[in-house]
């Protein structure tokens, strides 16, 4: 048989069954609350460095990749794997560029000839933005990439041209890099909603006893 206590209070009455239902929809959706807080909160401050390096080039895996005066090279660097921008955000981040078989500088003129072994290179990014580099021998070159780029989708789109006066600019890539630091962020809206969720579903599980 089914007894229910009831306390009766002057204008008002409380049934002890249902304070216990009150308060444990409450505990519930306390617990449900923390658990999404807990869950958007896995990735927040996390901070560590990441890398992405190209050093093969074309569908037969060539170890350089030329470049020469208005043929420029374009490719993409792309650390989505890096859970950006979906749970990380970039705080710095630098592109190496990386130069080999440079055959030197020479230039000049003499008699009906000239010459001009130098290659200036600049560099685009996929807002229509080029730096210049300047001359380039053997070795790594190292800029600094504006970061809404990567916090956009992830990716960096980058071509190279090389140039010089006389129109005859050839340079030859052996990697590029791109590098730099990450930092966890939490997505508010899903953080609320995961909180929604947890709320309505404590409350359904209780509806049928409470």
């Amino acid at each position: 048989m089914d007894v229910r206590v009831v306390v009766r209070a002057p204008g008002k009455a409380t049934s002890v069954m249902g304070s216990k239902c009150i308060m444990t929809v409450a505990i519930v959706a306390l617990v449900a609350a923390m658990g999404s807080s807990a869950s958007a909160d896995l990735w927040n401050g996390v901070e560590y460095d990441f890398v992405d390096v190209i050093d093969t080039w074309g569908f037969r895996g060539r170890d350089v990749v030329s470049i020469t005066q208005n043929r420029p090279v374009s490719y993409e660097h792309d650390i989505t794997g890096y859970d950006v921008p979906d749970h990380f955000w970039v705080t710095e981040a630098w592109l190496g560029l990386e130069f080999t078989n440079d055959g030197g500088d020479g230039h000049g003129s003499f008699w009906v000839f000239e010459w001009d072994r130098r290659e200036f290179v600049s560099v685009g990014y996929q807002d229509g933005t080029w730096t210049e580099i300047g001359e380039v021998d053997n070795g790594q070159y190292d800029l600094l990439v504006d970061i809404d780029w990567l916090n956009d989708d992830g990716v960096l789109d980058v071509t190279l041209n090389v140039s010089n006066p006389l129109g005859t600019a050839a340079a030859e890539l052996d990697r590029s890099v791109l590098y730099g630091n990450l930092v966890g962020h939490t997505p508010a809206p899903a953080a609320v909603l995961l909180g929604l969720l947890g709320l309505g579903t404590a409350g359904l599980k209780l509806r049928r006893w409470c």
